[in-house]
């Protein structure tokens, strides 16, 4: 996880003043660490969301 959340740091430093989309692929289980992440690191909280299914198991 903590490699996610430094690549998204990484977009926040070199990127925040682009409009840009940003998907993160990952398990729904993941995202409240990934959403408390934003949180602490850059007092990011969610605005909006957008859940798709990308692969059956």
């Amino acid at each position: 996880m903590s490699g996610l959340l430094a690549a998204l740091s990484e977009l926040i430093r070199t990127r925040s003043s682009e409009p840009i989309d940003v998907a993160v692929v990952y398990g729904a289980g993941h995202v409240p660490a990934i959403v408390r992440g934003l949180v602490d690191r850059h007092g990011y909280r969610p605005r909006t969301a957008e859940w798709i299914t990308v692969l059956d198991a």
